[in-house]
């Protein structure tokens, strides 16, 4: 398996930013991840405001992560449901390609080398409803979730990883599993995190 693309969101939920090359630091996801995000307030015509993560990007977690993507899980599932899966609806930072499709949740709780950078995958990715839109045309066109869920019984694709080696990652490195390894803390409160810390850590920073 290898990298077959690098993404970065910097505003939370817009456009993608493809990389060839990324320097990733322990602890830390892509610099300018998710640093900004889109504050709505109460009222859906607005006042807008546009907020700026600290420390911790606009993630769903209570931790910096990378996000990875196993483009032949994405293919598989086009072919179960029968209609184009754009790779982009699931936002991910690192798309790879070359392996077999799910090969990615026997991931959790080792560690995975990929090129200069060893990371550890702390848990599978559940989705939201977010990714029924699709991402060259803004319109919600597929509802994913139900897809998955129906399908598969879950409604995950792809995989939370904790930069735990820095070191510098590119477009083409190849990508290798290690041995088992202990679950983090991150695996164990991802799925129940991600649903609250964005909508609370967007509330506060936007009214201070």
């Amino acid at each position: 398996m290898r990298v077959a693309a690098i993404h970065r969101y910097p505003v939370k939920g817009l456009d993608a930013e493809p990389l060839e090359n990324v320097a990733l630091a322990a602890g830390n996801g892509l610099p300018q991840d998710r640093r900004f995000a889109i504050f709505l307030g109460a009222r859906r015509e607005g006042p807008v405001r546009l907020v700026e993560a600290g420390p911790l990007s606009f993630s769903d977690l209570p931790a910096n992560c990378v996000s990875l993507i196993n483009l032949a899980s994405v293919r598989e599932l086009e072919a179960r449901l029968g209609t184009p899966v754009h790779p982009l609806r699931f936002r991910g930072n690192v798309y790879l390609d070359g392996g077999a499709a799910w090969e990615e949740f026997a991931w959790v709780g080792r560690q995975v080398n990929a090129g200069g950078v060893t990371f550890r995958v702390g848990s599978r990715i559940p989705r939201c409803a977010a990714t029924g839109v699709n991402p060259e045309t803004a319109e919600r066109d597929l509802n994913v979730v139900k897809g998955l869920q129906k399908t598969y019984g879950h409604h995950d694709m792809g995989v939370y990883a904790e930069v735990i080696v820095p070191g510098t990652l590119a477009v083409g490195d190849l990508v290798e599993p290690r041995d088992a390894a202990a679950p983090s803390w991150l695996g164990r409160w991802g799925r129940v995190a991600r649903f609250w810390l964005r909508n609370v850590v967007v509330f506060f920073r936007g009214r201070a």
